[in-house]
């Protein structure tokens, strides 16, 4: 009787064991595989455009900070909060706001932005950006990034317009 006792505690141990070892390759499989979700980006991006006011080519710059809203399994919204564009030969113009979707698979990027020039007492102009952006996987993405344009107005006195606007560089998302 008491050999029966110790077998069936030994089963007991052993089914135990086993029943927390299961449970806890579950839960690492769960964790491992939930999406990445995100909360903010950055974008920092380079390149040039030809201004047909100045006739000659010029250096743009172009940096943008917000939040982001989703994970990498369906799509993550970019609320555009603030930014900065810097073309060679002009003020600074700030990003007002702005707002894209990243989709999975997908690598087109579609920007709309809202900016202005302060102190110019002019009204803000609306801007689209369309490229591409590389992988995005991990919990801290960071991904390449090229963006054009075929013509923007600079929100200044006279309206200088830029036109084959291509820049490049990396998005971070967190």
């Amino acid at each position: 009787m008491q050999r029966l006792n110790r077998t069936l505690v030994s089963i007991a141990v052993i089914l135990l064991v086993l029943i927390v070892s299961v449970g806890a390759i579950i839960a690492l499989f769960i964790n491992q595989s939930q999406p990445s979700t995100f909360s903010s980006f950055s974008l920092n991006a380079q390149g040039n455009a030809y201004d047909m006011t100045q006739n000659k080519s010029v250096f743009f710059y172009l940096t943008l900070a917000g939040n982001a809203n989703g994970n990498i399994e369906k799509t993550i919204d970019l609320q555009i909060k603030s930014g900065n564009v810097n073309v060679a030969g002009y003020p600074y113009i700030a990003v007002a706001s702005g707002e894209s979707t990243l989709t999975p698979n997908s690598p087109n990027i579609e920007l709309h932005l809202l900016v202005t020039a302060t102190g110019y007492g002019l009204s803000p102009t609306s801007w689209t950006l369309q490229g591409t952006i590389g992988n995005i996987s991990g919990n801290n993405a960071n991904a390449s990034v090229v963006l054009s344009a075929q013509q923007l107005s600079l929100p200044l006195e006279n309206s200088p317009t830029l036109t084959n606007v291509t820049v490049s560089g990396t998005t971070a998302l967190k």
